[in-house]
């Protein structure tokens, strides 16, 4: 049977589209204009706005699936690049047209697979289709680049929860109509709320998403942790191995105290509903807070009752056992549990001389001496200057591993991302800390200092839920270390703020 119809394929890209672009129409119409010329009658058009390297574009997927079919004698575009500008999708392209013998035709070529001169013109195309793609990617992200350490200006697609884009300004500014939800997720955050209570509490006051849909606790953790709220713009760019961050990009939505007291929170315990959002309830003070010494794993705590003669019934709260098992050897964590009590009055005493310290530095404050602070900044950036040098130390025997062909590339990848996104997140804690050195605001330290120890004169007088939250909000993590059932234990104890 003698195939007459040919198949139209036209494509525009949604990215880098800067008027250089032909439209949908005008491609449309020029393939129209050749079948006409050519006589040819009977045609189907497939036309779409999809990225040049995506395999799987709903029309070009028909296209294909036609071809393989046996539906069409020629294949017109207007361009090799209309098709894809990636080698691997184009030599399939071919493939598939050889084997079911289509031409493809565009205003000024024929390509027929058949004939050697025609077969290498389109590898030419090929290679120059995908060398213009690389270098228009290039360009792209160097521009991106550009636009946040240059020009200090955000980037992005859609504007954050609690900001409008102004395109006059071309800058990010306060939306009056979501500025008050994400402010509520601030306070909620910093009173000690996880996630999961502050989407349930937004949710159960009627509030929706943009899209109308419920708050999720990952939705609220990823407002939470974005640092664009900071009046910052971050682009990351794996083209050009690149990875910018600018300040006073915009009006910031939360002071850069309220960002840090919230990542420590976080950080402190794991994101998922506790017992509570289960019916359950707080049990002690310290819970979510207790930790293995030994295998470092979380520990539970449960209730234990007892029976004597002279006491009759009575019971109390402790961390039970280790009851994590080495998934290598198969063996049992053998670190025992203690009494909240005992690890609570241990806490207590810590947080005195916390307390101590602080007040040290709150009279230094009010003296307007901020020297002692600036050290503890300075401190903290050499940690983590320190830790910055050995990922890259890192990075560099990884890199090393894989060119001696000791690693597969697989691997490689998986190490090389982790280790990349371990420095990011580093090098953004360098980023603030460097401009909370040089924006020291007396005046909003002294109002934490205060805060804080006020939560510490008050808490022998909290109910035992806002006893939990102030230990959340002041203790990172306690570490227990037990021999036996009889042995000393033994505890490390992380403030959220341990260098005041």
């Amino acid at each position: 049977m003698s195939r007459k119809k040919v198949a139209l394929y036209i494509r525009k890209s949604r990215e880098g589209d800067n008027g250089k672009e032909e439209t949908l129409h005008s491609q449309q119409q020029t393939l129209i204009n050749i079948c006409e010329s050519r006589g040819y009658e009977d045609y189907d058009i497939y036309s779409e706005v999809e990225s040049s390297i995506k395999y799987d574009r709903p029309e070009l997927l028909k296209l294909m699936k036609g071809i393989e079919q046996g539906k069409y004698s020629k294949l017109l575009i207007t361009h090799i690049d209309r098709l894809g500008r990636e080698i691997g999708l184009l030599d399939d392209l071919k493939k598939l047209c050889i084997s079911s013998d289509v031409i493809i035709e565009t205003p000024d070529t024929t390509i027929n697979f058949q004939d050697d001169n025609h077969d290498l013109m389109y590898g030419f195309s090929s290679v120059l289709a995908d060398f213009e793609y690389k270098r228009i990617r290039h360009r792209l992200a160097t521009g991106k680049v550009n636009t946040v350490e240059i020009r200090h200006k955000w980037i992005g697609s859609t504007a954050p929860y609690g900001y409008k884009y102004d395109k006059s300004l071309k800058i990010l500014v306060p939306d009056e109509e979501t500025l008050p939800t994400y402010r509520m997720f601030v306070q909620l955050a910093l009173e000690g709320h996880s996630f999961s209570e502050i989407s349930d509490k937004i949710n159960s006051l009627g509030i929706s998403t943009r899209n109308n849909k419920r708050w999720t606790a990952g939705r609220i953790q990823k407002i939470l942790k974005n640092r664009t709220y900071l009046g910052e713009a971050v682009y990351n760019s794996t083209r050009l191995g690149r990875n910018v961050t600018a300040t006073d990009c915009h009006e910031p939505l939360i002071t850069p105290e309220e960002f840090e007291t919230i990542q420590k929170l976080s950080a402190s315990r794991r994101n998922y509903r506790s017992s509570r959002d289960f019916g359950g309830k707080t049990k002690t003070p310290l819970d979510s807070l207790v930790y293995c010494g030994v295998c470092k794993k979380k520990m539970s705590i449960q209730i234990s009752k007892k029976y004597s003669q002279a006491r009759g019934h009575w019971h109390f709260y402790q961390a039970r056992r280790c009851i994590h098992i080495d998934a290598e050897t198969g063996v049992r964590c053998p670190n025992a549990g203690c009494k909240i009590d005992i690890i609570e009055e241990v806490v207590l005493h810590r947080l005195e001389d916390y307390k101590k310290r602080l007040l040290v530095k709150l009279q230094s404050l009010r003296n307007n001496d901020t020297s002692s602070a600036e050290a503890d900044i300075t401190q903290k950036l050499e940690v983590l200057n320190s830790d910055v040098k050995r990922n890259e130390t890192r990075l560099k025997r990884l890199t090393d591993l894989y060119l001696d062909a000791m690693m597969e590339k697989d691997e490689y990848e998986s190490r090389r991302k982790e280790l990349m996104s371990n420095m990011d997140s580093i090098k953004s804690e360098i980023s603030y800390l460097e401009n909370k050195r040089s924006n020291l605001n007396v005046d909003h330290l002294e109002d934490k200092y205060e805060e804080i120890l006020g939560m510490i004169d008050s808490y022998p007088e909290m109910p035992l839920e806002e006893k939990n939250k102030v230990m959340r909000l002041l203790v990172d993590r306690i570490e227990l270390t037990k021999e036996g059932t009889r042995g000393e234990p033994h505890f490390e104890i992380w403030l959220m703020d341990d260098n005041i």
